[in-house]
């Protein structure tokens, strides 16, 4: 630039910089409608980095509890599944006792029925999810039924003599301060009640006492089973219930998130619009002081 310019050095400096401020600001605004980002790097939200890493980090741990969730609901629905059949079997072993005592089986045939209805129940309670036991409480990787299932200490009293599993619930925790209590282990007193009652019935000699009597604790176990389905679907109604929270905040917390990292192309293109007009005149505007001299300057 001539000294004879009429624009002063430090006016066409002023100008230049507000040249390549705009320039710049276009070029951020370009990137960020072509990428969908307000900015490439945290530099863009500067002063709101601790609040996005947050916000990630609660979306990431509520992400993982669903996922787990889904997992543990699956397992409760097999849990169910099983009870069910455990009622349908007991409903069957109540049914045949109660044939027996009115004469309508052989002695022989009806302890056959019932010893393979005993193989069944420990079967079912020995029933695993991905590979781990559902009904010894903690101690998943050991069946909870021993095999055979021993006789009871005394005859028509129920016990635990049968059950190997832990004295311990296991726990799932669903949610910040939200945890379950898995407490359908093969040890309650509903499963002790059958147990008794089968082994009451199974007697060589079992006469009308002993029927009756092996009648009554297998009903009072059928009412058991009954009581723990609805502990299990209790249990399902929770997750799915703590799930449509955690969803729902997942929700809100992600719209946060994108509203401080994702661009608003329609503002942008507007924005672009504007400092491509400031660009344009920026340059028509130091063309045209560059282009005087002092001597047109007097004309």
């Amino acid at each position: 630039m001539a000294v004879t310019n009429v624009s002063t050095y430090a006016s066409l400096q002023g100008l230049l910089q507000n040249m390549g401020l705009a320039q710049n600001n276009l070029n951020n605004d370009q990137i960020a409608i072509s990428s969908g980002f307000k900015s490439q790097t945290f530099d863009g939200i500067n002063g709101s980095i601790d609040q996005l890493t947050s916000l990630n980090s609660q979306i990431a741990r509520l992400s993982d509890y669903q996922q787990n969730n889904s997992i543990y609901t699956s397992q409760l629905q097999a849990s169910n599944t099983i009870l069910g059949q455990i009622e349908q079997l007991t409903t069957g072993i109540k049914n045949l006792i109660a044939g027996q005592m009115s004469g309508t089986a052989s002695t022989a045939s009806f302890q056959q029925q019932l010893q393979s209805n005993l193989t069944s129940l420990t079967s079912e309670l020995n029933s695993t999810f991905q590979g781990k036991y559902l009904f010894g409480g903690t101690a998943t990787n050991t069946p909870p039924i021993m095999s055979p299932v021993p006789t009871p200490v005394k005859i028509g009293v129920p016990d635990t003599s049968y059950y190997q599993g832990a004295a311990q619930d296991s726990t799932t925790r669903v949610g910040d301060g939200q945890v379950i209590t898995n407490g359908i282990r093969a040890d309650n007193p509903a499963f002790q009640s059958l147990f008794a009652g089968i082994a009451q019935a199974l007697q060589p000699n079992a006469g009308i006492t002993d029927l009756t009597n092996a009648e009554n604790l297998v009903d009072s176990g059928l009412q058991g089973v009954i009581a723990l389905q609805a502990t299990v679907n209790a249990n399902i109604v929770n997750v799915q219930q703590v799930d449509t929270q955690s969803q729902s905040l997942q929700t809100y917390y992600t719209s946060l998130s994108t509203g401080m990292t994702q661009a608003d192309v329609v503002s942008l293109s507007t924005q672009v619009a504007q400092d491509q007009t400031v660009l344009e005149a920026s340059f028509e505007a130091y063309s045209r002081i560059s282009s005087l001299s002092l001597a047109n300057f007097l004309k």
